[in-house]
């Protein structure tokens, strides 16, 4: 599939809010009550991208868009810079639309954020929190090289205890490397 990737930006915010809702009722059914995915989910995300506004603006945030044609939202990647002084940066977000996931879409954001993230120095490491019935997303990163560096027990956006897994990268060269040989 070819997209075109790009910075994200504040414009682009509705449209990620609608894919992520999208993205948590196509992959979400076991970890979230069908109450919450039919309806509250998509002002939770619309309210939640609002307030990231600011992140994408200072820095303290990077963002890219995948775009499939004119307008149309294939995919976004989010990374929250310097998170953690242990594990790094946090990738927060990679959603593919439903439909256009495993043709290349997730690996091309996981790149462009590499890319991005590079110049402020290779070193730093690179993490993410997967749900542990979310093998699929495991099995990607995996194929991208991270590897499970925990398993604990995380909230949901419900309050809900659910398990989750740290995946990571040591290194943005090592995410570097992941996505180009896996």
């Amino acid at each position: 599939m070819t997209v075109t990737l790009r910075r994200m930006n504040e414009a682009d915010l509705i449209a990620v809010a609608n894919l992520h809702a999208a993205s948590w009722r196509a992959t979400y059914a076991d970890v979230l009550s069908a109450e919450y995915l039919a309806g509250p989910v998509e002002i939770d995300r619309m309210a939640a991208w609002a307030a990231r506004a600011p992140e994408l603006n200072n820095g303290h945030a990077v963002g890219w868009i995948a775009e499939a044609g004119e307008q149309s939202l294939a995919g976004f990647a989010y990374v929250i810079v310097h998170d953690d002084p242990e594990y790094g940066h946090l990738l927060d977000n990679l959603h593919v639309a439903p439909g256009r996931q495993s043709k290349g879409v997730g690996r091309q954001l996981l790149g462009a954020l590499g890319a991005e993230l590079a110049p402020r120095g290779t070193a730093e490491g690179v993490y993410l929190w997967v749900y542990a019935s979310n093998v699929r997303a495991q099995a990607f990163y995996q194929r991208c090289g991270a590897t499970c560096m925990e398993e604990v027990e995380r909230v949901t956006v419900e309050g809900r205890p659910v398990l989750a897994y740290r995946y990571g990268w040591p290194s943005v060269g090592a995410l570097q490397t992941g996505v180009t040989s896996g």
